[in-house]
């Protein structure tokens, strides 16, 4: 990738965890609400982690949009695009997450195939609490390795 391209990138990149990081921050609001015992907190935080989540799953997506990492089984795309993004591709790009970040993001995963696809269940405030743990969790570390990422794509 040339010099443009990687400007590029990173300019996308850094707007991304600007969002992340705002929704990291909504997640956070939410959460403090949840006790009230009102079910409107307890939707209104899952909705955000929702939110945390697919804006994380966003930034995945430019990346392999970026170095053209085609994913082939679209019935698992999802997962696969988290996989992806832990594998070091010589020649195209290094990892942008390590194991253990692929694996929090799996969970987070997990929890909103859960949300979108609720429409019998009343969410259970614990459960939604475990994942805004999940999210605080895993932040730090996304973040991380995406600035590993950029330094290691000479952009940083």
């Amino acid at each position: 990738m040339g010099e443009q391209g990687l400007s590029a990138i990173r300019s996308t990149l850094t707007n991304q965890i600007a969002l992340i990081d705002g929704l990291l921050t909504r997640v956070l609001e939410r959460a403090a609400r949840i006790e009230s015992g009102d079910p409107g907190h307890v939707e209104s935080t899952a909705f955000q982690v929702n939110n945390y989540y697919s804006v994380v799953e966003d930034l995945l997506r430019i990346v392999a949009a970026a170095f053209e990492n085609n994913i082939t089984d679209v019935s698992r795309w999802h997962s696969e695009l988290i996989d992806r993004m832990a594998l070091d591709i010589p020649g195209v790009r290094p990892p942008l997450l390590s194991t253990t970040t692929a694996a929090r993001l799996h969970r987070l995963r997990s929890f909103r195939h859960f949300f979108r696809h609720a429409y019998r269940v009343d969410l259970d405030a614990g459960e939604v609490m475990d994942n805004v743990e999940r999210v605080r969790d895993v932040h730090p570390h996304l973040v991380a390795d995406l600035d590993r990422f950029l330094l290691q794509l000479g952009a940083g």
